[in-house]
């Protein structure tokens, strides 16, 4: 749906705002408030609306929203004391003023009917996500100064969880009641319907602190994922920052895994959407990857749970990866245009699901939309900061974009960020083709050697190696990964590089040289 108000037109579906026909520069978080204030301009909508919708009922204080709202009439030029746009009603909420005209078009008539009504029975056959909570992390001894740590520590984890959409986080004012040292995992569990609790303990010897974290499952008691952290106390903020992104990168994976590991037990025709979507990550993400089990698991997420977006990404995503795929043969258009629909269909569902703009920047850029797969990942990347896979698409266009410095960080931050990903051969990949066009040849001539250990996941990955090694004289290691290639069923050949937009002319000629030179 689409919305006009003064100069501007607001796209709710695509998540855009216009002004004068030109996108405006605003924050997810600010946008979001836009769309319910617009969508509502008939009502008053309460500032406890406002917090549970966008905040999941987060605790958050009113200067927070206040400053959302003043950053709001600043871009629409609204004026705090006329607020001839935004009415604030003092102490209960806003009021959009502005006089809205609702444009439908056609297409968008037929969406729109077609499109399911989420009721209570549509949730029952999606499933409930994961119920997470954080508790407060065990002190060891004297804190002195840094006493906030224990408590600091566990709430940062748990504003960052919270921009996980798939996982549905306690909210602080209730998980920090229990135990931080002995919690009482089924009484949480009854209490609370946790599903995982993550808890933790700080300790402060000779100027270093140690952080451990566990995360543990309620329904058996069974220890999911753990780690431990150390690290001076100068540097504190920076370990905090770096411990967050690597716990939040962890739990998303061992969720994940440990959902579709439940879900296994559930009869085939017994299984709601969000359990077929975890069997269908599963079978991606597994050791052997299976396009076309992991593809049937989201198609019966869809027939399922028609509004659950995460079932229609989940399939633009196996179309994506066939692509990746498509040098055994296949139809590329079909892929796209599959893509594209899918991707559409799961923003619809969810406007602000990372995964949905994660996979239609694929198809954007997959079509030759460069600029507009940018923009779904910086979406993705805003809602869900420690996004491994967004920064790992994002530095794929910036490298078809020429610009290699950029991409080479952001590709290193993907592993970083999740450095025990199945598919980190693809920002490894990314990395080495960015290195070698810096000069980095030693780092691309090391990335090389070890996207060769990949060759049953990503022939490309492998293509990416024999570039490499052809170019920088390494003919021995380059006809061993030819071989390699080979095995795969792989028979490569330079119409692969048509998406390539001209600014990736450099990797163009690369790829085509090697190529030409092992496979004429």
């Amino acid at each position: 749906m689409k919305y006009r108000f003064l100069e501007f037109e607001l796209d709710a579906e695509r998540f855009d705002l216009l002004r004068k026909g030109e996108k405006v520069a605003i924050q997810p978080q600010t946008l979001a408030i836009l769309s319910m204030l617009v969508n509502n301009h008939d009502k008053l909508m309460l500032k406890e609306e406002l917090v549970q919708h966008l905040w999941n009922g987060r605790n958050i204080s009113d200067s927070a929203l206040s400053s959302q709202v003043k950053v709001l009439r600043r871009i629409l030029d609204d004026d705090g004391q006329e607020q001839r746009i935004i009415q604030t009603v003092y102490g209960r909420g806003f009021r959009f003023a502005a006089r809205v005209e609702t444009v439908s078009s056609p297409t968008n008539s037929l969406v729109a009917a077609a499109r399911p009504k989420v009721t209570d029975a549509l949730i029952d056959q999606a499933g409930k996500p994961p119920v997470i909570a954080v508790l407060p992390f065990y002190k060891i001894g004297d804190m002195a100064e840094h006493s906030c740590l224990p408590e600091a520590l566990p709430a940062d984890i748990t504003t960052a969880l919270s921009q996980l959409r798939w996982l549905f986080v306690i909210a602080r004012a209730s998980s920090f009641r229990f135990d931080a040292n002995l919690p009482d995992l089924a009484k949480m569990r009854e209490e609370l319907g946790v599903d995982y609790v993550l808890t933790g303990w700080v300790e402060l010897v000779d100027g270093q602190m140690l952080v451990g974290v566990e995360l543990t499952g309620t329904r058996q008691h069974r220890v999911v994922w753990a780690e431990r952290y150390d690290a001076r106390l100068t540097n504190i903020h920076d370990l905090r920052a770096q411990m967050v992104r690597d716990i939040i990168a962890a739990i998303d994976l061992s969720i994940s895994d440990t959902e579709a590991a439940y879900a296994k037990l559930t009869a085939p025709d017994q299984l709601t959407g969000w359990e077929a979507y975890h069997l269908g990550m599963s079978t991606v993400n597994g050791a052997r990857m299976d396009l076309k089990m992991a593809l049937d698991h989201f198609e019966f997420a869809r027939a399922r749970a028609p509004a659950f977006a995460r079932a229609h990404a989940g399939t633009a995503y196996i179309h994506g990866l066939g692509l990746y795929h498509l040098a055994q043969g296949g139809n590329e258009n079909a892929a796209i245009h599959n893509m594209l629909i899918l991707g559409e269909q799961a923003l619809r569902c969810d406007p602000l699901d990372p995964f949905a703009h994660l996979v239609s920047g694929r198809a954007e850029r997959f079509s030759g939309n460069i600029d507009g797969a940018l923009d779904h990942y910086a979406k993705a990347i805003a809602f869900c900061p420690n996004y491994a896979e967004a920064y790992n698409s994002q530095a794929v266009v910036l490298l078809l974009k020429g610009d290699f410095a950029a991409a080479h960080e952001a590709a290193k931050l993907a592993t970083k960020l999740s450095p025990n990903c199945p598919m980190r051969f693809e920002a490894e990949t990314t990395q080495t083709y960015a290195a070698f066009n810096l000069g980095k040849d030693e780092e691309a001539l090391a990335l090389s050697r070890k996207l060769t250990e990949f060759s049953q996941h990503s022939p490309l990955a492998l293509l990416a190696a024999m570039t490499v090694f052809h170019h920088l004289g390494s003919e021995d290691e380059a006809r061993l990964v030819r071989s390699r290639i080979l095995s795969t069923g792989m028979q490569p050949r330079t119409s692969m590089l048509r998406t390539f937009p001209e600014s990736a002319a450099a990797i163009s000629d690369q790829v085509t040289q090697a190529v030409t030179h092992y496979f004429r």
